[in-house]
């Protein structure tokens, strides 16, 4: 037989084995092998032959949905802000790496925040990573001053995701040749 119901979580893959050695197995799908793996919620059947006999047993599976956080999961935050983690989902409840049960939690620094997720039957585990960006020793440097034909290379002084000149290039540098006010914003 293929036992009781099963009630299962969404993140696990279960086998319904036939327990014996026949001459023909049929699943519910046409596979013939002695295993089924199962990933969704059905009812499920198996005809077995041995010889001239056969015999049909079926099974429920339920796959319940495993909780999980459909929040950012790699938050990057400039000096001074904060993220606020919220768990908007009344059904689970979470324990974080300290032990604390706070659906809301506010983050200042950086690091990686382990925390376990769970709801009526499902247990997940995850890692919300913090990265704190410290722009303020950005710099272009010193003024300069140009004469003749002479030209300057303009760069910043970090490494960032994105930078726009005020030209709108999106370069890593700048290549001036006239007198003026050149400024990069940066992500």
């Amino acid at each position: 037989t293929l036992g009781d119901d099963i009630f299962g979580c969404s993140d696990d893959v279960f086998f319904l084995l036939v327990d014996g050695i026949f001459t023909s197995v049929n699943w519910t799908d046409q596979s013939s092998d002695p295993s089924l793996p199962v990933t969704e919620s059905g009812v499920y059947y198996v005809d077995v032959t041995l010889g001239t006999c056969e015999a049909t047993d079926t099974i429920q599976v339920e796959i319940i949905e495993s909780p999980d956080y459909l929040g950012p999961e790699i938050v990057d935050l400039c000096v001074g802000e904060e993220f606020l983690f919220q768990l908007n989902n009344p059904l689970y409840t979470i324990e974080w790496f300290d032990g604390s049960p706070n659906s809301e939690r506010v983050f200042t620094e950086a690091g990686e925040y382990a925390y376990t997720l769970t709801n009526e039957f499902c247990i997940s585990s995850d890692v919300l990573q913090i990265n704190v960006i410290d722009l303020t020793s950005f710099s272009l440097g010193d003024d300069i001053s140009l004469c003749g034909e002479v030209e300057a290379v303009l760069t910043g002084n970090l490494n960032f995701d994105a930078i726009t000149w005020s030209d709108g290039s999106n370069d890593e540098s700048l290549t001036v040749f006239e007198t003026g006010m050149y400024y990069a914003e940066i992500n």
